[in-house]
């Protein structure tokens, strides 16, 4: 299952299927491996990527993170939202 996640809730043993970043914030040759240790992470953050999708089915899982789908919707809500709000 892919989930996203908040990189300050990384750990080593999680697949990253996706960094959520363009080529050019990205620090690593490709955009989908599994983390082996906190270095890793510490580059992720130090990036300032807040979210990265982890596929659950590839590594370690989270409870902290909720399902694509549902961070999607989510994350549309809160964009309705704000449109909403726009006078």
């Amino acid at each position: 299952m892919i989930k996203k996640v908040a990189s300050s809730d990384l750990k080593p043993g999680m697949f990253i299927s996706d960094l959520n970043c363009g080529w050019l914030e990205n620090p690593f040759l490709t955009n989908s491996f599994i983390l082996k240790n906190d270095k890793e992470i510490e580059r992720i953050v130090n990036q300032n990527i807040d979210k990265v999708y982890i596929d659950t089915d590839k590594g370690r899982d989270t409870q902290e993170a909720l399902p694509e789908k549902e961070a999607e919707k989510k994350t549309n809500g809160e964009i309705k939202k704000v449109a909403e709000e726009q006078p």
